[in-house]
């Protein structure tokens, strides 16, 4: 039968390395994830998932309708710096806080359609010109359709109209006293119609019927309270934000991974290896775990990474004696990266889980090793307290 004394020093041998690992996993995340937040930094990359999930949520893949009108709003405007341009977006906001999105969108509304009829007119109005400079046949009846293009034009001017005063109306009941609640209802009653004209004649275009259709059944479920108008459509915005936080996360996740395994490579940060060095080097142990118990959460600053703090932990990673780095020459031979890939390959999955997982991790970990310390310390005061013969 094994000894007890034994079980405990194995054990407390096992959580040492184990805590040893972790820590290196924590101190390689953190390299990773400062790197991973300059790159993301200098890309603007929350902002261009942003332009995209409003692309997405407008229906205006090339951000030159909708999407446009929304970013070119006072509400959004004044939110990055610069003008918009969806093929140079650098400078966007990472960020659109709801209320302001749906007072950019309620702005917008009375003018979408508008804008489409006008984009028709004026096709309709060139491609007449051209068959009459032609002498098409079908002048004439393109002449008809840009005629009839213009009929619309006008249809959509006055039903914009409308929307605005519509809006103006909803605005001023909002706030008006309870005087005449009748002649308010069915003022707000009347504004609401025409915002569900210009709803419809969305959900009618096919270009914008993926905006239009969800916007009239908003429209009708508010009935005429404004305020349910607005909280519907946050919550249509809402839910377009939650999926671009999901594509975010899972393009970091990514990142991560790949910037994990080029830096185990560079590093040489074999986590085979190190766990056999740890395994077998009491004195790399107890140092990695010493540091392992002053370590601290890692910080949320929202300041921006520098590759300064880069060296800093990479440094920080020496100092502790953990064996990472090539020895001889670089760069390390085929048969030198094929040796070492699965600890390449265990070290990125590893740090792409992310600095706060392994600092869980470490908090638990050492609170079971805290349970089979005291064994070992209890022995040793009972040695100490012998009385010497």
């Amino acid at each position: 039968m094994v000894p007890a004394e034994v079980l405990v020093m194995f054990a407390s041998s096992f959580i040492d390395t184990a805590v040893g690992i972790i820590f290196v996993f924590l101190l390689l995340s953190l390299i990773v994830s400062t790197i991973n937040e300059i790159i993301l930094s200098r890309l603007s990359m929350r902002g261009r998932f942003l332009l995209r999930g409003l692309k997405t949520l407008l229906d205006d893949a090339n951000a030159t309708g909708l999407v446009n009108q929304i970013y070119n709003h006072g509400q959004i405007f004044g939110l990055f710096r610069g003008v918009f341009d969806p093929q140079k977006p650098g400078n966007l906001p990472s960020y659109i806080p709801s209320r302001n999105f749906v007072m950019a969108f309620l702005g917008i509304l009375p003018e979408v359609p508008v804008a489409f009829a006008a984009s028709r007119q004026a096709a309709a109005i060139e491609e007449a010109e051209k068959a009459k400079a032609n002498s098409d046949p079908k002048a004439k009846q393109l002449a008809e359709a840009a005629e009839e293009a213009k009929k619309k034009k006008a249809v959509a001017d006055q039903t914009a109209k409308d929307a605005k005063a519509a809006l103006e109306t909803i605005a001023s009941a909002a706030g008006a006293g309870a005087a005449d609640p009748a002649a308010r209802g069915v003022q707000l009653t009347e504004a609401f119609k025409s915002l569900k004209k210009v709803a419809q004649d969305l959900a009618d275009n096919q270009e914008t019927e993926k905006v239009g259709k969800p916007l009239v059944e908003m429209i009708t479920e508010a009935g005429n309270d404004i305020n349910k108008l607005k909280s519907s459509l946050e919550a249509w915005f809402d839910s377009a934000m939650d999926r671009v936080s999901g594509w975010y996360k899972y393009h970091t996740q990514w990142m991560l991974f790949g910037i994990g395994l080029v830096l185990a490579v560079a590093l040489n940060a074999d986590t085979v290896l190190i766990v056999k060095q740890l395994s077998t080097d009491a004195a790399l142990r107890q140092s990695v775990v010493n540091a392992a118990q002053a370590a601290k959460s890692p910080s949320d600053s929202s300041k921006p990474a520098t590759v300064a703090e880069v060296k800093e932990q990479i440094k920080g990673i020496n100092e502790l004696g953990i064996p990472i780095g090539w020895k001889g020459t670089w760069p390390p031979t085929c048969k030198d990266l094929a040796k070492a890939f699965p600890g390449f390959l265990l070290t990125a999955i590893a740090v792409s889980l992310g600095a706060p997982f392994w600092f869980d991790i470490l908090n638990k970990i050492m609170v079971v090793r805290s349970t089979v310390k005291p064994h070992e310390k209890s022995k040793e005061e009972g040695t100490k307290d012998k009385p010497s013969s």
